[in-house]
């Protein structure tokens, strides 16, 4: 559990919170606003906080064998050289799904990443996987949501655009944000042109470990 509590309360909530018996409270961080003019936040100190709590030492960390997880890619198109499952057997979304969610619990699935797969899932799949459900965007998101991010992004006249790697909710393109690529938009650059070095980015920042993104920045 996370709360959020004003500076000046935080010995008063981690006291109550050890009084009533809910275990030890720690501060990870403070909420900063994540860029001028964004109504998003970050807690700034998070990942060297989770460090510190998983690994005391960079020594026990460099010996510790991490246990691997089963990752499913979920993907659209004819799927001619990976096992897929044509939706198009399937009367309805729930029907796919189910179908779907066996596979899954079958190869014993830890995460689902989502790689253009172009299907709505429903929001009973959403739920039974929250938390476990990734997806990568080709905007920097909360910007330019939904299909045609890059469109959006070149007919809103941006110098930046890029990427994000995103925990998938019930709300399209809302969920939080686990890490971000940023791509300079060129003079000149087309649709297209743009969408290919996006894609070397998505290359980047979908297997990326750390809780980091780009900082890149443009020329003008």
């Amino acid at each position: 559990m996370v709360l959020v509590v004003g500076a000046d309360r935080i010995a008063e909530v981690m006291g109550l919170i050890e009084w009533n018996g809910w275990g030890q409270a720690v501060v990870v961080g403070r909420l900063v606003t994540r860029d001028e003019g964004m109504d998003r936040v970050v807690v700034e100190g998070l990942a060297d906080k989770l460090w510190e709590m998983s690994c005391p030492s960079v020594v026990q960390c460099a010996n510790d064998e991490f246990p691997k997880k089963n990752v499913a890619v979920l993907i659209s198109g004819t799927g001619t050289n990976l096992q897929v499952i044509p939706h198009k057997n399937y009367k309805t979304r729930e029907e796919f799904e189910m179908t779907l969610e066996f596979e899954l619990d079958a190869a014993g699935v830890d995460l689902i990443c989502l790689a253009g797969f172009m299907r709505i899932l429903t929001p009973s799949f959403v739920q039974r996987w929250r938390g476990q459900l990734l997806n990568i965007h080709p905007s920097l998101l909360p910007a330019f949501k939904g299909m045609y991010g890059v469109r959006q992004a070149l007919e809103a006249g941006v110098t930046i655009a890029g990427c994000t790697v995103h925990f998938v909710s019930e709300e399209l393109d809302c969920g939080a944000i686990v890490t971000q690529e940023a791509v300079c938009v060129l003079p000149g650059d087309s649709e297209a042109t743009l969408v290919e070095r996006i894609k070397k980015a998505e290359h980047v920042a979908y297997p990326r470990q750390d809780l980091g993104g780009s900082g890149r920045e443009c020329e003008a």
